[in-house]
């Protein structure tokens, strides 16, 4: 969960620990929801990321590697078909 972390100069830790984060970090969106999910290396989204809807149903899906955004990015209506103006490719 976010409210045990920190996100500083987009590096995360743990509150009231100055060692960068690895693992996932789940942003709470009510009861047993989230917004976002996210895998952090060495204090840096590193690997899968996922964003999803009030509903619970996913809006966008993508990876990072060392804090950047690569590869395909995907985006969705709540109806889980594909949104274009989000689908996008990174290098």
């Amino acid at each position: 969960m976010l409210g045990h972390y920190l996100i500083e100069d987009e590096k995360a830790h743990k509150k009231f620990d100055d060692i960068p984060y690895t693992g996932e970090i789940k942003t709470p969106n009510g009861k047993d929801k989230f917004s976002m999910i996210t895998f952090y290396q060495n204090g840096l989204p590193h690997g899968l990321h996922k964003r999803f809807f009030l509903n619970g149903s996913l809006m966008e899906t993508g990876t990072h590697k060392k804090g950047n955004r690569t590869g395909e990015r995907n985006g969705y209506y709540t109806d889980c078909s594909v949104d274009p103006t989000i689908t996008k490719l990174y290098e």
